[in-house]
C-alpha cells in the first residue's frame, strides 16, 4: 500500500502544482488590494493606471532579457485578442455588473470559466481532451465554490439578467483567452515566449482601458491616497506580473483546463488572507470548500483516476 502510494505522489508534478498555487495567491490578495484603492480611485481609472504600471515594467524587462516583439501590424493580432479578452473586456463588463450582482453571485459566475475552458479546449485543441477525470476534478471544484459562497446566493438568479449575462460573458471571454494563449504559447513550438506574450498583452490592454476610462471618468481629478498608491503598485508589479507569468507558464505546458484551475482558488485564497489581514472569521463552509476543491485538485493531478470513456 505504502509502495503504491510512493509512486502515485512521485507521479504528481509539483511544478504544475506550484504554478496553480502562486496565481491563485496573489490575485486572492488583489482582493484585499482593491479595497485599499477603490475609496479613492474609480474602477475604470483602476485598469488604466495598473495596465499601464504592469506594461512599463514588463517592457523594461523584456528589453532587459533581449526579448523583442513584432513591428505593430497584422503580427499583433493575437495580442489584440487576448489582450481583450484576458484583460480589458471581462474587467469592464465584471466591474458594470457588480453594480447589480453581490459579490458573492459573482463569484460563482466567474467560477464557471473552467467549464468553458474544458469545453473550447476540445473543440480548437488537438491534443486537448475530455477526461473523466478533468470533469471530475472541474465538478468538485465549482462545488466547492457553491459551498463557499452559500445557496443564498443562488436565490439572486434571474434578479437582474443584464448583469448576470455580463458576468457570464466575462468568464467566456477568460476561457477563450486560455485557450486562444495555448496556441501561441505553448512550450512545444515557443512562437511567442511567456515574457513576450504577456508584454504584447498588456500594451493592448492599456490603450482599451486608458481609452475606457478617459472617455468616462475625470482621470485627472482622480487624488489616490497614500494606500491606494501601494495598492496600485502591489496590483500592477506584484499580481500584474508574476501571477499571470505563472498562469501563462502553466497553461503553456499543462493545458487551458488545467491552468483555469487556478479560478477556484482564488475566493479560497481571498478568504484565508481576510482572516490572517482582516482577522476575518474562518467558517465551516469555507474549510469543507477548501477540502472539495482541494479534492479537485488531486483529481486533476490523477491522484485519484477514473475510468477514461475514451479509450
Amino acid at each position: 500500500m505504502r509502495t503504491a502510494l510512493d509512486n502515485t505522489m512521485k507521479s504528481v508534478n509539483w511544478y504544475y502544482i506550484l504554478l496553480m498555487i502562486i496565481p491563485g495567491t496573489l490575485w486572492g490578495v488583489s482582493f484585499l488590494a482593491n479595497e485599499l484603492i477603490l475609496p479613492t480611485v474609480p474602477p475604470m481609472t483602476i485598469a488604466m493606471v495598473r495596465n499601464i504600471l504592469t506594461t512599463l515594467l514588463l517592457v523594461v524587462v523584456l528589453w532587459w532579457y533581449g526579448g523583442t516583439l513584432p513591428t505593430f501590424g497584422a503580427a499583433w493580432w493575437p495580442f489584440v485578442v487576448v489582450g481583450a479578452f484576458d484583460n480589458a473586456v471581462p474587467f469592464m463588463l465584471s466591474v458594470w455588473a457588480q453594480q447589480y450582482v453581490d459579490s458573492g453571485l459573482a463569484t460563482i459566475f466567474v467560477a464557471t470559466t473552467p467549464f468553458f475552458t474544458l469545453f473550447l479546449a476540445q473543440i480548437f485543441i488537438g491534443d486537448e481532451t475530455i477526461t473523466a477525470n478533468k470533469v471530475a476534478g472541474v465538478g468538485l471544484g465549482m462545488l466547492g465554490i457553491l459551498v463557499l459562497i452559500g445557496p443564498a446566493a443562488l436565490g439572486q438568479l434571474g434578479s437582474h439578467f443584464p448583469s448576470q449575462l455580463a458576468l457570464l460573458m466575462a468568464s467566456v471571454c477568460y476561457a477563450i483567452a486560455t485557450v486562444f494563449s495555448r496556441k501561441f504559447i505553448r512550450a512545444d513550438q515557443n512562437e511567442h515566449t511567456v515574457l513576450e506574450w504577456l508584454t504584447g498583452q498588456f500594451i493592448v490592454a492599456s490603450v482599451i482601458s486608458s481609452a475606457v476610462a478617459l472617455s468616462t471618468e475625470n482621470v485627472l481629478a482622480v487624488r489616490p491616497d497614500q494606500n491606494a498608491i501601494l495598492g496600485l503598485l502591489f496590483a500592477a508589479w506584484v499580481v500584474g506580473i508574476f501571477a499571470f507569468l505563472c498562469y501563462y507558464k502553466l497553461n503553456s505546458l499543462a493545458g487551458p483546463t488545467y491552468a483555469s484551475f487556478v479560478t477556484y482558488l482564488i475566493p479560497i485564497n481571498g478568504v484565508i488572507w481576510g482572516a490572517l489581514i482582516l482577522n476575518e472569521a474562518v467558517t465551516a463552509s469555507a474549510i469543507a470548500a477548501l477540502v472539495l476543491i482541494l479534492l479537485g485538485v488531486a483529481v486533476i493531478n490523477n491522484l485519484v483516476r477514473f475510468p477514461n470513456w475514451q479509450q
